[in-house]
């Protein structure tokens, strides 16, 4: 009996909780999802019925079906996130991927075989080899051989079993480079081939032949290399010649397979023309008829012919424009390769069709396959899709990866060159995120307010849209062109602008997930990488926003500033070295005019502060109010903070204090945002009495996973980033990670993982002061106003007394990948804690399930006034999720990394961005919606009425005075 009173007591005070669903009519209008696969590395075609696919391998660890007619994914895995696509091989309809991970501690390789349509059939797990090596394989109808560094495993290619495991004598190093499959008169072989790396340095070739049903041992043969191999040795497609490029990348090793002919080498020098130029030689992973390609430069590439008895000589030398070679191979041993040049003319493609015995034609006219690639940087992977046209000739699609990891699908028709579609990966790899309310005209004339008159084209569009719904033309708007570029009443209309990995930055719009804008920022120099967008900011306000844009290169760094609504660049600055901190300052620059500008200050590795803009009234106002500027820089051995001192001309950097880190496998750090608001300083309890919250926006926390003495426990500090003072400290012994943490205006709450008790933790701890403010009401009234401009009243980071901290844990369903605050105008609205699971589910709490101050009583004997201010009883654990908290609903987030909270014009809602593989947005109204009719509200059953009133109205009193009238005749 009591165990369902307490059942019940819990579910009554979830009930806030469960109010946060959104209704199922809802689902798709308020919110919306964007699913992606990564940037691909790996792709082959296929068609199954009349859908024809790209099945693709990402970085990312995703493998996904495509749909080549409109580029929408038709299936997806995504593997766990610590394993590593390596490759992928198409055979009878069925798909084979190979991949690198880690199991139980290990490294070890893992074959999964997969159906068409994503279905995976089984899995398996390779051990053995170095503990770098990556794993090859071979399939026939017999079986799946698969190897990783000196072990060969076959597996039935029905369950995935193992038949047999081979390894290689030792004899040094091994390393197992290609596997392939031949038919001899006594039955299957499986040839092997890599190499060894003896234990004086002596570098070696070998060749193994096993047989395939058993895997005994036929024959093993070593052969001396006349240099060191590089990494990766190369087999041709019909197996009959194993080549090696030297480490040094001048020279290239052959020897014809399944003989005992040694091993040739020769110098590039004598293959190459005179004068050719070589860069960082690598051999392209291209496995052709008796047939290899070497990059010799970005913009050079040469493709060398095996000639029987091992005689390489010179087929084609590429060089003068950036390509990319691409092959496609048939179940016949033939191949075809595609030179794709992308040049300031646009994309052009040349074709080649190579035999099975190595016999070439000639090269296809060159054909234009797409515009310039302005914009997106240039191609870094092809994959050629050729088919047969209804007359007869041959054509070609391209799937081709741009530098900014952008896939997209080009074809050379009759017409002319066509993109058939392109999908923007890069937003697989989002690093920041920022929400920038929409201006409210579109000629961007600043506003300071909204005004009533928004309320009516808000009442017209629902009256549109109710219009629309009867006459069944109602449908969701997921087009850039029809979405509004202008703020709405409530302000949910924002710009989503985001940095990704891939050094692009978009703009897309809150209310479908359109892409607004995008730009990629180019690097320095054409063979230089992309740089790392490393920081941005917001800075302006209504029509004035702008996006302050940090662009790490390799040797500098640039501020670029942009415009949040189009993307277009307002300025760009170079700076040398590498940028360690970027801020805002709270502090403005005087103009001439009324406005002024914000500053940014920005410090590099060496500690030479920047100030944006650059004037000397920007550095006089800095240097005015360089006592109250402070910042700290985090790096995984120490924390170190700083100060502002004035100089001659200029403002200088110096360490104030610095906390040395111990040894840790992760270091988690959380802040609060400073433009959030605190509805109140306060917190008023039921008896009537106040707790003083401990508001300090200099608070940071840090928490690490350290090892000490083959002991594994979690360490959480919450520092003062001004005056660098350890305000409280929590150790979990016999606890490890991953540690996921929330910095709240006075609490902090964490996650992270017991393997004693075999469960989730949460923990939170709230922090509050002793405050020289009365608690009586009529002192408070006599004492009038507090003034915060008088320094007594101001918070300060070296004399405020420490803080009392309370804490309480919680044990938790799952693990938890993401966590951040609701957010909204003024902080008046009850706060909740979203929670972005690893199983891909966003979840909602209310943040009074994460309080200390839980009573340990029964729910029967809590105090009135602990029930008047609505405490919930302790629990040591939150129990199972309820799927009516889980806000993302039928969205599924895989691999969350990062959740981010906006407020609107409404106090009651708030928007809330979750981004990893894929990105997803939503708005959550933790009271529900108190200040705006609901989603369904009945206009039309509204206006109606009013216009029956007003008829009614009108009606009645003609009526009326022509009663009165002829009662007057009487």
């Amino acid at each position: 009996r009591d165990t369902m009173r307490v059942s019940m007591s819990r579910a009554w005070f979830l009930l806030p909780a469960l109010a946060a669903a959104l209704y199922e009519d809802q689902a798709g209008k308020i919110d919306w999802s964007l699913q992606h696969v990564g940037r691909a590395f790996h792709a082959l075609f296929t068609s199954t019925g009349t859908q024809r696919l790209a099945l693709t391998a990402t970085e990312q660890g995703v493998i996904a079906g495509i749909d080549l007619r409109t580029g929408a994914v038709i299936w997806r895995q995504a593997l766990p996130e610590n394993e590593h696509v390596v490759d992928v091989i198409a055979h009878n309809k069925l798909l084979l991927s190979t991949s690198s991970a880690m199991h139980s501690g290990i490294p070890v390789a893992k074959a999964r075989l997969w159906t068409a349509q994503g279905s995976l059939l089984w899995d398996a797990v390779v051990e053995g080899g170095a503990e770098t090596a990556a794993p090859v394989a071979a399939v026939d109808d017999a079986a799946v051989s698969v190897a990783r560094g000196s072990v060969v495993v076959s597996l039935n290619p029905i369950d995935g079993r193992e038949n047999w495991r081979w390894e290689a004598p030792a004899e040094g190093d091994v390393h197992i480079d290609a596997l392939f499959s031949s038919s001899a008169a006594d039955g299957a072989v499986l040839q092997v081939f890599g190499r060894v790396v003896g234990s004086a340095g002596a570098a070696n070739l070998f060749e193994a032949s096993l047989r395939a049903s058993s895997g005994e041992q036929i024959s093993h043969r070593v052969f001396t290399a006349s240099a060191q191999p590089a990494k990766q040795s190369l087999l041709s497609l019909d197996g009959s010649a194993h080549v090696a490029l030297s480490a040094d990348g001048k020279s290239v090793m052959v020897r014809q397979a399944g003989s005992a002919a040694k091993v040739s080498s020769y110098s590039l020098s004598s293959l190459l023309p005179a004068g050719t130029a070589l860069g960082a030689v690598e051999m392209l992973p291209l496995s052709l008829p008796k047939m290899f390609a070497l990059r010799l430069a970005r913009d050079a590439t040469a493709m060398l012919k095996v000639e029987d008895g091992g005689k390489l000589s010179l087929f084609r030398l590429v060089s003068g424009t950036d390509h990319v070679l691409t092959h496609s191979t048939s179940r016949e041993g033939k191949a075809m390769v595609a030179l794709v040049s992308d040049s300031a003319d646009g994309v052009s493609l040349e074709v080649i069709a190579i035999e099975a015995d190595g016999a070439a034609g000639g090269w296809s006219a060159s054909e234009a396959l797409s515009s310039p690639m302005s914009g997106h940087g240039r191609i870094e992977r092809s994959w050629l899709n050729s088919y047969t046209r209804k007359d007869g000739s041959s054509g070609y699609r391209l799937l081709a990866c741009t530098q900014d990891a952008a896939l997209r699908l080009l074809q050379a028709t009759k017409e002319g060159p066509k993109t058939l579609w392109v999908r923007e990966e890069a937003l697989a790899g989002i690093t920041g995120a920022e929400l920038v309310p929409l201006p409210l005209v579109k000629d961007e004339v600043e506003i300071a307010s909204p005004f009533f008159g928004f309320a009516v084209p808000a009442i017209v569009d629902s009256l549109k849209q109710r219009f629309a719904e009867l006459t069944g033309a109602g449908g969701l708007v997921t087009s850039a062109d029809e979405v509004p570029l202008t703020a709405d009443a409530y302000g949910t209309r924002q710009a989503i602008v985001v940095r990704t990995a891939s050094g692009k930055v978009f703009g897309l719009h809150s209310a479908t997930g359109s892409i607004i804008w995008s730009r990629f920022i180019a690097p320095t120099s054409a063979d230089a990488d992309p740089p790392t967008l490393s920081a941005m900011l917001v800075g302006g306000a209504g029509a004035a926003h702008q996006i302050e844009l940090v662009a790490q290169d390799a040797e500098s760094w640039r501020l670029i500033t942009l415009q949040p609504w189009s993307g277009k660049v307002l300025g760009e600055k170079t700076y040398a070295g590498r940028m360690a901190h970027m801020t805002k300052l709270p502090f403005r620059c005087p103009k001439a005019g009324a406005s002024a500008d914000e500053i940014l200050m920005l410090v590099d590795d060496d500690l030479n502060v920047h100030l944006y803009p650059e004037s000397e009234d920007t550095i006089r106002v800095v240097r005015d109010h360089a006592a109250e500027i402070y910042f700290y820089i985090a790096s995984t051995d120490a924390i170190r903070g700083f100060g502002l001192s004035a100089a001659a001309a200029a403002v200088v950097a110096e360490e104030r204090w610095n906390v040395l880190l111990p040894q840790t496998t992760q270091i988690e750090i959380a802040t609060f945002p400073f433009e959030a608001a605190v509805g109140s300083p306060v917190r008023v309890k039921g008896d009537r009495s106040v707790l003083h919250k401990y508001l300090n926006r200099n608070m940071v926390a840090v928490g690490m996973v350290v090892e000490e003495e083959g002991e594994t426990a979690v360490q959480v500090m919450l520092l003062d980033s001004a005056s660098g003072r350890l305000l409280h400290s929590a150790r979990h012994s016999e606890c490890a990670g991953p540690i996921r943490m929330l910095l709240g205006d006075h609490f902090l709450l964490y996650s992270y993982w017991s393997p004693v008790a075999h469960q989730h933790l949460m923990t939170v701890a709230e922090l509050y002061t002793n405050s020289t403010i009365s608690d009586d009401v009529v002192a408070l009234v006599l004492a009038g106003p507090i003034d915060y401009s008088r320094h007594e009243n101001q918070f300060d980071s070296f004399g405020a007394p420490p803080p009392v901290v309370m804490s309480q844990s919680y044990a938790f369903a799952t693990s938890v990948a993401a966590m951040a605050l609701s957010l909204t105008r003024a902080g008046i609205t009850p706060k909740q804690i979203l929670l972005a699971t690893d199983a891909g589910e966003l979840v909602a709490f209310d943040k009074r399930l994460f309080d200390p101050r839980r009573p340990h009583v029964h729910p029967t004997k809590m105090s009135a006034a602990d029930r008047e201010e609505g405490l919930v009883p302790y629990s040591p654990s939150l129990g199972a999720i309820n799927p009516l908290t889980i806000v993302s609903h039928r969205h599924h987030i895989a691999r969350p990394r990062k959740v981010v909270c906006a407020p609107t014009m409404l106090e009651s809602t708030s928007l809330v961005l979750t981004y990893g593989l894929d990105v997803f947005l939503t708005r959550v109204t933790p009271a529900r919606e108190f200040d705006r009719l609901n989603e369904d509200f009945n206009y039309v059953a509204l206006v109606g009425a009013i216009v029956f009133l007003v008829v009614s109205t009108i009606a009645s009193s003609w009526y009326s005075s022509r009663k009165d009238l002829e009662k007057a005749w009487r």
